[in-house]
């Protein structure tokens, strides 16, 4: 149980991080635009997705949380991307 509580806290600390960065960001920017506001929401979608996962697991839960692992990475990646591609 502690590792499924730590999985919760990684990924709400991790997309709190990006979402930080796009505060920061436009706070430089001092504007807000569309793009930057779609990733928020993006980010919140995935936030409530992946507790959604994480509060049902499958029958094999090593295996689950494992992929759940990889997918999580995935997302952030693609987060980051489009992050790095605002202009």
């Amino acid at each position: 149980m502690a590792s499924v509580r730590r999985l919760k806290k990684n990924v709400a600390s991790v997309l709190g991080e990006l979402v930080d960065t796009i505060i920061i960001w436009n706070f430089i920017r001092e504007d807000n635009d569309q793009a930057s506001e779609s990733i928020v929401q993006d980010i919140y979608e995935v936030y409530d997705n992946f507790l959604l996962k994480i509060n049902n697991p499958t029958e094999n839960k090593g295996a689950f949380y494992k992929q759940l692992q990889k997918d999580f990475e995935k997302e952030v990646n693609r987060i980051v991307t489009k992050i790095n591609d605002l202009k």
